[in-house]
């Protein structure tokens, strides 16, 4: 009996080692793990939480070149809740560019890409913010573009 109950102590300490371990991370390049994203048409249980999680894209012109800023409204931000990371990925899940975030207080996060050269196809990307309480929230790039 003695040995059941250390292999079931055994099993319970492996299953939380693999549930508590952060999910979303990739290296530069690689592409991204594949989980729910949600969307302002299907934000699944997250229904409600579109408007402070979805990414607004802004294309900006300086000098010529253009840039694209994505910024995410978190309402109630805590070391808790907070935005871990916005990136654009192409539709087969690489990533263009990313900028992660600390466990801060911020409620606007924001993050500034280069614009790519102009074989760049808007179609074939996305942009998503990752949210340590909230999952994956992606907006077309082409379609949340000014």
């Amino acid at each position: 009996m003695k040995r059941k109950k250390q292999n079931l102590l055994i099993f319970f300490i492996v299953l939380l080692i693999f549930t508590c371990k952060e999910s979303g991370q990739s290296k530069p390049g690689e592409p991204i793990t594949p989980q729910a994203v949600y969307t302002k048409d299907n934000p699944g249980n997250w229904a409600g939480k579109e408007n402070e999680h979805l990414p607004r894209v802004e294309i900006l012109t300086n000098s010529g070149k253009d840039n694209i800023r994505v910024t995410v409204a978190l309402q109630d931000s805590s070391p808790a809740h907070f935005i871990e990371k916005i990136f654009i990925a192409d539709s087969k899940g690489r990533p263009y560019e990313e900028k992660t975030f600390n466990r801060d207080h911020a409620k606007i996060y924001t993050a500034f890409f280069s614009m790519p050269n102009s074989q760049f196809n808007q179609e074939e990307y996305a942009v998503y913010a990752r949210c340590s309480q909230h999952d994956l929230w992606s907006v077309p790039l082409r379609a949340s573009t000014k």
